[in-house]
């Protein structure tokens, strides 16, 4: 490896943190590929710029990767809400749509999801699903719950994301998180059909 490039990722190893609290790998990958790509576009537009000499003010830096990052998921969010693609969600690490609803056949309204952030890019790019049936432990850090909690968020921020017929079930086999799921949606929906 040549000098150069170890000391381009040893700078890039300390913007790890600006990813959010609790992310595992693969979140911190995509959050260090967005702020070094804002780096080399920095760079790229400012010719002047030393690199062995100074760094980027690192807050600023933040902010833009941060507003980067939230106005792509919510441009993405509200073109696929406008797309009303109906769908049906199976998210599950390791098992088929048939393991748990024998008589469903596949088709194209399932769509079956490995990990979340499979997960959050089917719904960037399809909307929210109208049945989502769920796994808790997804073999990653990013559990079924995290999932929960992500599209209550989106539509907190984006009221309709959450589809009117929404439905949904919780299959897994760790019976704690299957409570957390459950009880976290219901609480939002209600709320949401009570306001």
């Amino acid at each position: 490896m040549s000098a150069g490039k170890l000391k381009t990722q040893k700078k890039l190893e300390p913007f790890k943190l600006f990813a959010p609290k609790g992310s595992n790998r693969e979140v911190f990958a995509i959050y260090n590929s967005v702020i070094g790509g804002v780096i080399k576009g920095f760079i790229h537009d400012h010719p002047n710029y030393k690199e062995n000499n100074q760094l980027l003010n690192v807050s600023l830096l933040k902010r833009i990767c941060v507003s980067l990052v939230a106005a792509d998921v919510s441009n993405r969010i509200k073109e696929a809400m406008n797309s009303k693609i109906k769908y049906k969600m199976f998210l599950d690490d390791i098992r088929h749509i048939q393991n748990i609803y024998p008589l469903e056949k596949e088709s194209n309204e399932w769509i079956i999801i490995r990990s979340y952030k499979d997960a959050l890019k089917s719904c960037c790019l399809r909307g929210c699903p109208t049945f989502i049936s769920f796994d808790h432990d997804l073999g990653t850090d990013l559990t079924g719950y995290d999932f929960a909690k992500w599209i209550v968020e989106q539509d907190l921020d984006n009221p309709g994301f959450i589809p009117n017929n929404f439905e949904f079930h919780v299959h897994s086999a760790n019976p704690p998180g299957a409570e957390n799921i459950s009880r976290y949606l219901k609480q939002h929906i209600d709320f949401r059909n009570n306001k």
